[in-house]
């Protein structure tokens, strides 16, 4: 190999009168993918590891690495150019090099640069590699058999420096020329760490980035050993200096021993050479590798060299805790690549848990002097830090730097006004994020408000303490007062033209009445908050009924959105929230804790004129709790029968009020699924028997009228009867599987079903009148059917009863042709209205789901039982006319989306789920979607309709 090099390099440099008389050199055809294949599979033919690779890379846990470099070691002291071929062929291997060189290749060192060259041209032309030592690094998932070679091939380096020192391998006497009649010698650095340096550093010059990253980390573990000896040596010589002192300091001359003395000074002067020969060591180091490498081009290179540089700066702080050093952190904190700028604040941090937290070991007063590096550091760059939370997109980044903030917030470098910007990130928008938030998440959007969160605490105990008053006791007030602060910081960001920078000079007015939207972000703030405050429990609850709390933080407009706005039920929501999720870390009677504040809140809040969002705030809290975590049981009653009370005492508009029917829902399905006990359930049994009863009489009452109403009178009717009662009915009848007698609905089917193509021109408003009771029949159907069947599956002695589940089948089947028969005949009518497309709206969304129950529950019997028969959807009748009803009410939703101008959230995700619903209703019927006239108008604007509605639809 080596002759061959060498004709390489005779031939590369041979002139000829060809070469001398071109004037542009010609350029190098690149190899392509095959050749270089093939290069590869020759190389590795004959290729064999090293047995140090070998080792360290396969090793199966009983490794002994001290043993290994001792090895080594021997092998040097016997054989250098043996020795420095095993570790040169080693470094080679990590890097995934074919290429390996001979003792005649490395004999002589100052060749070590054109030996380094070769290699690369080598390595180029092998083109082919598996980088082991990154991917061992990285954790990557080929790297599973050789997972260990990285800490290993540190480990490795940092037992060949303890070795040495123990071997006296890293100084080496030479004589004092200067001297050389008294036969004094002086200590040098040994070959052995020259030829390491010199290896390392020509191999960290490379073109190749491999070889680049190989060498450093190996220099940067020798550096780090070597700067660990350093300390040890010091306190060798401050302990001879001690012990020289001491006994030149007798009284008595005559009792001074000077034999001992010579000796200790004679060792003293020895540790002084050595410590002279490792800082002589560590400086070449520094000056040949480090500088250039902590400006390397690959990112890799840069980071791990400061990484390296503060765990020297924390053995060997009077070493490398200077600001000399500290302008490297300056550099990579501007650095392009954004994984450099989180390893430098993570540094950051690391340095300011050391000097901050003095686990430097310093003394106080000696401690003192170590801030002022880091504080004139911190006051160059704080802005240019600050700015990676404010107005880098990176969350990790956001999170290191926020870590870093909260590490120096006691040192008062950041001012106030920063801080309460920084705070502001509690409210930030995370609906743009991957994932949304919470509490027990360990994603960097959790990450980054847990971190924004530790702040808020510190930040706002510090302002307490300012003020002077109640400095080390939590209060209610102080919080609200500094939460709304930062708060009204959060809206002049996003409502004014202000920064992060200029904020506070800014006057923005708070507006009350558009305090809604931010809803999701004030909820999202105390959920992340409330751990801290924990102990505000009490006086929270009793600031939600008693006013004197806010007045007593005198802020005007505070005061003002405390009473004309469900800010405080926000608030408490996103508390009790934060507290029930937290149970495990608090404790578990937090929650019995909170339920015992619950009765009376719910008793002060639910009235008449609550709002829908309030109410929804609400049923967020109620549903947090169960009957086990009230102390007393009255309690739990109590606060069903205030919202039962609610629920069938006031009037529900399912299309005017999305919000109220969904909290409504959510409600019911609490008290049925989580909730329930026999007093509850007798409890809205009862009311609910009445409110049936109150809606049959109002039926009847119509029916006696044979079909006569004066002018707006039939409206009135339907208004009043959906709102009153239907909508009621079905949240039962699907949430709580109520019971509606069949005289009810046939008296419904007689008033308003049967007459539907007649009636539907007296109806004046639009979206009062809907079918939901269909569907809510049939869901109740399905579960029916699934508990027979599941109780069939629990006890294998019991036999289902068939005819019991045939009949439920069909009921559901009864109902889903009844609704296709109203779809053809709706169609059929020639004039066009809101109220019409509304209702033909509501049927065809209602069928959809049906059909496709109907189906599930058919398939999921056949399962059990596959001799019953059921009607198929084949039977019912769907054709053209009815999936034109739905290609009708598709583009009737379709276009409250489009036509809107700020997108209702609601409405997308009632379009989606509808588009998705007809596909599958399709693609059951076995409808060729490429033929089928519905499904192309599905996807006529899927584009328009965002990736949300493309991912679904597909």
């Amino acid at each position: 190999m080596h002759e061959l090099r060498r004709s390489e390099r005779i031939q590369k440099h041979q002139y000829t009168e060809q070469s001398s008389a071109e004037t542009t050199p010609t350029k190098k055809r690149k190899l392509n993918r095959q050749e270089l294949e093939a290069n590869f599979n020759s190389l590795n033919e004959d290729f064999v590891a090293t047995k140090l690779f070998n080792d360290l890379a396969f090793d199966d846990g009983n490794l002994n690495i001290a043993e290994l470099a001792e090895d080594w070691l021997n092998t040097y002291e016997e054989n250098s150019l043996g020795a420095q071929k095993e570790l040169i062929n080693f470094i080679l291997n990590c890097c995934g090099s074919l290429i390996t060189v001979e003792e005649h290749d490395i004999s002589d060192p100052s060749n070590a640069g054109d030996v380094v060259q070769e290699l690369e041209l080598s390595f180029k032309k092998q083109g082919v590699f598996e980088y082991f030592l990154l991917n061992s690094k990285n954790n990557d998932k080929k790297a599973k058999l050789y997972k260990n070679l990285y800490k290993n091939f540190l480990a490795f380096f940092d037992e060949i420096i303890i070795n040495a020192d123990e071997k006296f391998l890293i100084a080496a006497e030479i004589e004092n020329e200067s001297d050389s009649e008294n036969d004094q010698y002086q200590l040098s650095v040994n070959p052995l760490i020259f030829e390491l340096l010199i290896w390392l550093s020509k191999f960290g010059s490379s073109h190749i980035s491999a070889f680049r990253l190989t060498s450093t980390l190996g220099f940067y573990q020798i550096q780090t050993s070597l700067t660990q000896l350093i300390p040890k040596r010091k306190g060798k010589v401050e302990s001879l200096k001690n012990l020289i002192d001491k006994e030149k300091a007798k009284k008595d001359s005559n009792r001074i021993n000077t034999v001992a003395v010579a000796n200790w000074e004679k060792l003293l002067q020895s540790e002084l050479g050595y410590l002279n020969v490792l800082s002589t060591i560590s400086q070449d180091g520094l000056a040949s590798i480090f500088v250039n490498r902590v400006r390397d081009s690959d990112p890799l290179i840069r980071s791990d060299s400061i990484l390296f540089l503060t765990e020297w700066m924390k053995i060997l702080p009077s070493e490398y805790y200077q600001s000399s050093f500290f302008k490297y952190y300056g550099w990579l904190l501007r650095d392009n690549d954004l994984h450099v700028k989180t390893y430098v604040i993570r540094c950051l941090a690391e340095i300011s848990d050391f000097v901050l937290n003095n686990k430097s070991g310093k003394k106080k007063n000696q401690a003192k002097l170590l801030v002022t590096p880091f504080h004139n550091f911190v006051t160059e760059n704080l802005d240019y830090i600050l700015s990676f939370v404010y107005y880098e997109d990176d969350l990790e980044l956001k999170v290191d730097t926020l870590y870093f903030i909260y590490s120096i917030i006691d040192t008062k470098w950041v001012s106030f006004d920063h801080i309460k910007s920084l705070c502001s990130l509690m409210f930030a928008n995370m609906d743009k994020q991957p994932s949304l938030p919470s509490l027990g998440s360990k994603n960097k959007e959790s990450r980054l408000l847990y971190a924004v969160a530790k702040i808020f605490y510190k930040a706002e105990g510090m302002d307490r303490k300012s003020s002077g008053k109640r400095i080390s006791k939590k209060s209610v007030d102080s919080f609200l007062k500094y939460f709304y602060e930062v708060f009204c910081i959060h809206l002049k960001i996003t409502e004014g033209d202000c920064n992060y920078d200029n904020v506070h000079e800014q006057n923005v007015d708070l507006t009350i009445e558009g305090i809604s939207k931010y809803d999701p972000q004030i909820f999202q703030a105390v959920e992340f908050l409330a751990p801290h405050y924990k102990e505000l429990l009490h006086d929270f609850a009793l600031s939600i009924i008693d006013n004197t709390v806010i007045d007593r933080i005198n802020i005007s407009q505070l005061t003002k959105l405390w009473n004309e706005s469900e800010f405080k039920l926000v608030l408490f929501d996103g508390y009790c929230n934060s507290i029930v999720s937290s149970t495990k870390s608090i404790g578990e009677n937090i929650k019995e804790d909170i339920s015992g504040h619950l009765l009376q809140i719910f008793q002060h809040c639910i009235k008449p004129t609550l709002s829908s969002n309030g109410f929804s705030h609400l049923v967020n809290i109620l549903t947090g709790f169960t009957n086990d975590d009230f102390a007393e049981e009255s309690d739990s009653l109590e606060i069903a029968e205030v919202f039962f009370d609610y629920f069938f005492a006031n009037g529900l508009a399912i299309y005017g009020d999305v919000l109220m029917k969904q909290s409504l829902n959510k409600m019911m399905l609490h008290y049925h699924n989580s909730q329930s006990n026999t007093k509850i359930e007798d409890c809205w049994q009862r009311k609910y028997n009445f409110l049936v009863d109150k809606g049959l009489q109002y039926l009847k009452e119509i029916d006696m009228k044979n079909g006569s109403f004066d002018n707006d009178e039939f409206d009135q009717f339907i208004q009043r009867f959906f709102v009153v009662y239907m909508n009621k009915i079905s949240i039962c009848i699907k949430t709580l599987g109520a019971d509606l007698s069949s005289e009810f609905f046939d008296l419904f089917k007689k008033l308003i079903t049967s007459n539907l193509g007649t009636i539907i021109e007296d109806i004046k408003t639009p979206n009062v009148l809907n079918f939901e009771i269909y569907s809510s029949l049939c869901f109740r159907d399905v579960i029916d059917i699934n508990n027979l069947l599941s109780e069939n599956e629990r006890e294998a002695s019991n036999e289902t009863d068939w005819n019991e589940v045939s009949l439920k089948a069909y009921n559901i089947s009864s109902v889903a042709r009844e609704l296709i028969e109203k779809v053809s005949e709706l169609q059929i009518i020639d004039y066009d209205s809101d109220v019409i497309r509304y209702v033909k709206s509501d049927i065809s969304e209602n069928l959809v789901d049906i059909l496709l129950s109907y189906y599930n529950e058919v398939d999921n019997i056949y399962h059990h039982n596959s001799n019953i028969q059921l009607d198929g959807l084949e039977s019912f009748g769907i054709n053209e006319n009815t999936f034109g009803a739905m290609r009708e009410a598709f583009i009737f939703y379709e276009s409250r989306v489009l036509n809107s101008d700020n997108r209702d959230e609601y409405e997308y995700v009632k379009l989606c789920a509808f588009g998705l619903k007809i596909k599958s209703l399709l693609l059951i019927m076995n409808v060729q979607l490429e033929t089928s006239s519905l499904w192309r108008r599905l996807l006529i604007n899927k584009n328009r309709l965002g990736p949300e509605y493309v991912s679904i639809i597909g």
